[in-house]
This record gives C-alpha cells, structure tokens and sequence, in this order.
C-alpha cells in the first residue's frame, strides 16, 4: 500500500471496535499485507456495501495497517515499547496517529477543543462552521466533520447529550503513553520544539490531560526540556 498524502483523509465514521481489530491484526501479523486483507474480510462482515467497507478500510488502514508513510516511527514505537500492551492506551493511540494521517481531523479537534476552551458545551454545527472556514463551503467537508466528530464520540473522546457536546475528561499519568502522545502532538503540527505550557494545553488534545509532563521528559530518550529566555521549551531529539 503506497502512501499519498490525503487532502482531508477523513470522510468515514471510523467505529472504535474497527479500529481496535486493525491493532491487533497489526500485532500478529507476519507481514501487513496479510493484515489488511484479514481486516477487509473482517469488516465486510461489519459494513453493508462493498464500496463502503473498502473506503472504511481504506481510511484504518492508514492508521495502523500502513508502514511506508511518514508516521512507521510512531507506530513502530507503540508496537515495541508495550504501549499496546495495555488496551487502556488504545484510544489514545488511534487518536495519536489520526491526528497525523488526517489533516481535517486534526483540525475537526483543534476547532472542538478551542470552542470547548472558551464555553463548557457547542453543537456540531459551531464545530463544523470552524472548520469551514479553513476550508471553504463544500458539502464534502460538513459531512467529512460530521464523520469525524461522530468518530471521537464514539472513541471516547467527546460526548454528545441530546447535541450539546463537551469533552470527556481523561486523565493520564503514565510516562510512557504522555511522552509518545506529545511525540505525535508535536509530528501532528510539523514542529521539532514549543513551548512546554502550549504542549500540554494544546486544543487538539480535547480533555487528555498529560499529568506531571515534565517527570515523562525527563525520562524520554526521544524528547528534552530547554529552557529558552525564561521558557521551558520542549525539544524533539530525533526526526518523526
């Protein structure tokens, strides 16, 4: 499967439990090609319509069942140092990766986590209405908000009571999973340093809260904290 880089890249809800059985074909699989048809077949079962289960497929794939695009070091990352051992840490990776392979998801969380920073509660069409306004007023780019706000509700990232969304709040302590999430933050936004305070309170984190950031830096092999005329500035040590 080779890698283009998609204008939106996300137009499909992509159901938790999908995503979830790409990962673990991924984790024993003996060669991503086989993964991926297993997961075709797997979904086709889940989605009515060929045309709809391949382009489904198509869009996970590029999360997990992928190794030729830029992100093969993040995923290389979670595989290996047992981030995906722990399926806690699932959804916070399926987000990690996402936000780096689908520009308009990124910016469907940074629009969400901005308004959500400013009021406890927006409604779809506030989010969609942001977004818009990066990208013009195509009916492709409502409905590609659309799927992508249904598919952090369904990850666990948002709620949505009767079309008042709010952010669920996700505590996160552990050194590991915080230092590969503010790896990808940082992949995300094409940047090799920012500020320490901009990092842990970026909009498109939504309601993760990265708990006692510093402690994971100071243990990361792959992050350091500088600090630059009185700020403390995290720097990115090898290239993702």
């Amino acid at each position: 499967m080779s890698y283009k880089s998609p204008r939106l890249g996300i137009d499909r809800f992509l159901a938790l439990r999908w995503v979830d059985m790409a990962l673990e074909l991924r984790m024993v699989a003996d060669e991503i090609s086989n993964a991926r048809k297993q997961f075709r077949t797997w979904l086709s079962q889940e989605i009515d319509g060929q045309i709809s289960a391949d382009k489904t497929a198509y869009q996970i794939n590029r999360i997990w069942l992928i190794d030729d695009d830029p992100f093969r070091n993040l995923r290389r990352i979670a595989l290996s140092n047992g981030l995906v051992n722990d399926r806690r840490n699932w959804p916070i990776l399926h987000y990690g990766l996402a936000i780096n392979v689908f520009p308009l998801f990124t910016d469907v969380c940074q629009a969400t986590g901005r308004l959500l920073n400013l009021q406890p509660t927006c409604t779809s069409r506030d989010i969609y209405q942001r977004v818009q306004e990066k990208y013009g007023n195509p009916a492709s780019v409502e409905q590609a908000s659309r799927r992508a706000l249904q598919t952090l509700i369904d990850w666990g990232f948002l709620r949505n009571d009767d079309g008042s969304i709010s952010i669920q709040e996700i505590p996160m302590t552990d050194s590991l999973i915080i230092e590969w999430l503010l790896t990808a933050l940082m992949s995300a936004k094409s940047i090799d340093k920012t500020p320490l305070t901009d990092a842990v309170k970026a909009s498109e984190l939504l309601g993760i809260q990265l708990l006692d950031a510093r402690s994971a830096i100071r243990l990361s092999s792959r992050l350091r904290i500088e600090r630059i005329l009185n700020v403390e500035m995290v720097m990115m040590m090898n290239d993702f």
